[in-house]
């Protein structure tokens, strides 16, 4: 695409501006008309209707003009974009992945050595229980329980690299449901729960057309077409 007329100095950010200013300007008539027109539209009959239906028709036209003029001064940027972004990738993507494997080298040392903490906790309690089973034993008149202390999560230490990185845990939240058919009310009914089992029912329509729990009805809705 010719770049005449243009300053030699301008930067590409200022020479797409002012070319998608020119096209937007020449499409601002018919532009401004078709909205004008929409704001008086009243439906009221079914002549309404179908020239509401003409109307959006005019709309969709215009739309798709002004896309392909923006794309086709798109283009020669995003031919440049496209050559920047899959050169640096061929390099990045090899980095993003090494990073990845040596994160998971990371993650795989510190859950054995979350293992062995733990596993170096449970003993402690057994020795702490054979303790307290003792001194129950030395005191039958004593018949309430000793407590267990609460068994938490194992945390490492954090970890700081030379050059200042840190490797560190912390503690996530974790929402586990054994039995979905008992979760709180509140929860099945939140809009994006609902939400998410009406895709499901959607997916699963495809295949089979009865779903226990769920009504499957028919509704229509208006659409233009040209």
């Amino acid at each position: 695409m010719s770049m005449e007329g243009h300053n030699s100095g301008a930067v590409p950010a200022d020479v797409v501006r002012d070319q998608i200013d020119a096209m937007l300007d020449s499409f601002k008539p018919r532009r401004e008309e078709l909205l004008a027109s929409e704001a008086r539209a009243v439906i009221s009959d079914n002549d309404a209707v179908g020239r509401a239906g003409d109307l959006s028709a005019m709309m969709k036209v215009l739309i798709d003009r002004i896309q392909s003029r923006r794309q086709e001064i798109e283009e020669p940027y995003d031919q440049a974009v496209n050559v920047a972004r899959r050169a640096t990738a061929r390099v990045t993507d090899e980095l993003i992945a090494a990073r990845e494997r040596l994160s998971g080298k990371v993650e795989a040392f510190r859950n054995d050595q979350r293992e062995k903490a733990k596993k170096a906790q449970e003993e402690q309690r057994q020795r702490e229980q054979e303790l307290r089973d003792a001194a129950a034993a030395q005191a039958p008149e004593s018949t309430a329980p000793l407590p267990t202390p609460e068994q938490s999560p194992i945390a490492l230490p954090k970890v700081i690299g030379d050059m200042g990185s840190t490797t560190s845990d912390r503690k996530v939240k974790v929402f586990t449901i054994p039995d979905p058919k008992k979760v709180d009310r509140e929860v099945l009914n939140h809009p994006k729960v609902i939400a998410a089992m009406q895709q499901v029912c959607r997916d699963l329509y495809k295949v089979r057309k009865t779903i226990r729990g769920v009504v499957i009805t028919d509704d229509v809705k208006a659409q233009v077409r040209r």
